[in-house]
């Protein structure tokens, strides 16, 4: 047995030798018997099962040798481990809390944890800088929370060393080369909010968008405004006259802690190559009733922009936001916050099961993409276009 040092006793692990030993078997036989290898005896597997359960044999305790003994005939060992990449503070927003517990809730009955790491640049995906376990075969797979950009770094490392080389990945949100994804109906959710609001008499419209030239991917904004546009073309109406872009990617308008702050400059968006404040925006586009945020914080920084100016929500503009997990509450304790409803609970268990059964095929499986629906809920923030 090998001793285990723990609080200065010694633990005494139960090993193959030791079940051969009390079964009289070899340890070829042992081995075999334990992984149920057809060669194996019924009659002897049962032997060896029950003096491993008898002698209290834990297999987890031999993975790094198990390990290494299979890389060398070029085979895997299943940890019970997925990596989960997440921003940082990702457990405050509900956003990300959502999309963990989808994750959680599959890989926990499935006998599955998660190891979480951040990652926040390419020079993280460096292979000094990447954690050990990533490096050292102890994850069966990997899901990715954030933006594709430093995770696809990342895997360009990891995919040349030995320990992570062909294990499975998938990106929730956003599409990444090379991994399975599971994403929301960005583009129907742009298409139904137009529409929706098309019907409400709104003819031109404005959207706080991340505009990213440097982005190797579709991102979620730009199915959206694919969406929007197509809404709008179907009406006979231009998408460049009637959907103006205004781009937030200097200013931090996503944390839902800045809806109520007084920076002056998380009240500017760029707007071709002017940087401006939004309600400057607006009053050079009188024609502009509607406002669709990039997500819920953007859109209710926007209305409270909108208030401190004079305007009324929705009598002036109708706002919608984007995912529907960060509420305006009235007095009654109500959401007013029009918003589409992205499922991401539903996406993270999407993933999850996704990664699992990647993770556990006899044979590698080829990335898939999952696609799942949004909801419209349409609230106080949405009415009739003005005059």
């Amino acid at each position: 047995m090998t001793d285990l040092p723990i609080a200065g006793l010694s633990v005494r692990a139960v090993t193959l030798k030791d079940i051969a030993a009390h079964c009289g078997v070899s340890l070829g036989t042992v081995s075999l018997a334990l992984r149920d290898d057809p060669r194996i005896s019924t009659d002897t597997r049962a032997r060896v099962l029950a003096a491993a359960a008898e002698l209290g044999y834990d297999p987890t305790l031999h993975q790094a040798a198990r390990r290494l003994a299979l890389s060398k005939h070029g085979r895997d060992v299943l940890n019970h481990v997925i990596a989960l990449i997440a921003p940082s503070g990702f457990h405050r927003p509900g956003y990300f809390a959502e999309l963990l517990h989808g994750i959680m809730d599959v890989l926990v009955p499935a006998g599955f944890c998660a190891l979480i790491t951040y990652i926040y640049s390419h020079e993280d995906a460096q292979e000094t800088t990447i954690p050990s376990a990533l490096r050292a075969g102890i994850v069966d797979g990997l899901i990715s929370m954030v933006r594709p950009e430093p995770v696809i770094a990342l895997l360009d490392t990891l995919r040349r060393q030995p320990g992570f080389a062909r294990r499975p990945t998938a990106s929730l949100i956003w599409e990444m080369p090379g991994s399975s994804c599971v994403r929301a109906d960005d583009e129907g959710a742009g298409y139904a909010l137009t529409r929706r609001l098309l019907a409400l008499g709104h003819r031109h419209f404005l959207q706080l968008t991340f505009l990213l030239p440097y982005s190797k991917t579709m991102e979620p904004q730009n199915y959206r405004i694919a969406g929007a546009r197509r809404a709008l073309a179907e009406a006979g109406l231009d998408p460049d006259r009637h959907l103006l872009l205004a781009d937030m990617s200097n200013f931090n308008w996503l944390n839902p802690a800045h809806i109520d702050s007084d920076q002056p400059e998380l009240a500017q968006v760029w707007v071709g190559d002017r940087v401006l404040p939004l309600v400057d925006v607006l009053r050079a586009h009188p024609a502009i009733t509607a406002i669709f945020g990039l997500n819920d914080a953007s859109a209710l920084r926007a209305w409270r922009l909108l208030e401190g100016a004079g305007y009324r929500v929705p009598a002036d503009y109708s706002i919608v936001g984007f995912d529907d997990t960060t509420p305006r509450l009235d007095a009654a304790g109500a959401n007013q916050l029009s918003s589409a409803r992205v499922p991401l609970q539903e996406i993270g268990r999407a993933a999850a099961t996704l990664i699992i059964e990647q993770a556990t095929a006899a044979v590698p499986r080829a990335p898939a993409e999952l696609v799942l629906p949004v909801a419209m809920a349409f609230r106080g923030s949405v009415g009739p276009a003005r005059g």
